[in-house]
């Protein structure tokens, strides 16, 4: 059997996760551990409480952490949407900070103009 191309990869959401990858690798033991779902409306989510190990400044998580869960939904989404794609600019304005410990919410979808979006709220059900 021949290995998949990264396009028929890309098609098949999590078919074969990535054990190292930094955001989703579960044998990664430096990384984020991060554990998709696809919602009914095609979103990506995961639940997130991010540790202190991430700071930037003293309770604060750092930008690029955060951002690094961002395109990681992102990602996701568009790869349970099957449109291959790979992230080549990423820009993100962070509105306010991430504090350890706090429960959140990680969502990735995709917009009418088939761009990606993503964003997270805090976790109403544990904070």
């Amino acid at each position: 059997m021949r290995p998949m191309t990264i396009l028929e990869r890309l098609r098949h959401p999590f078919p074969h996760p990535q054990t190292v990858c930094f955001a989703c690798g579960a044998s990664n033991a430096n990384g984020l551990k991060l554990q998709f779902r696809v919602d009914d409306d095609g979103s990506a989510i995961a639940d997130w409480t991010p540790s202190d190990i991430w700071e930037g400044y003293r309770g604060i998580i750092h930008g690029g952490i955060v951002s690094t869960v961002l395109d990681e939904a992102m990602s996701k989404a568009v790869a349970a949407a099957t449109q291959p794609a790979l992230t080549c600019h990423l820009e993100v304005r962070l509105r306010r900070a991430v504090a350890p410990g706090e429960s959140l919410v990680m969502r990735g979808g995709l917009s009418e103009s088939v761009s990606a979006t993503f964003g997270w709220k805090r976790n109403s059900a544990t904070g």
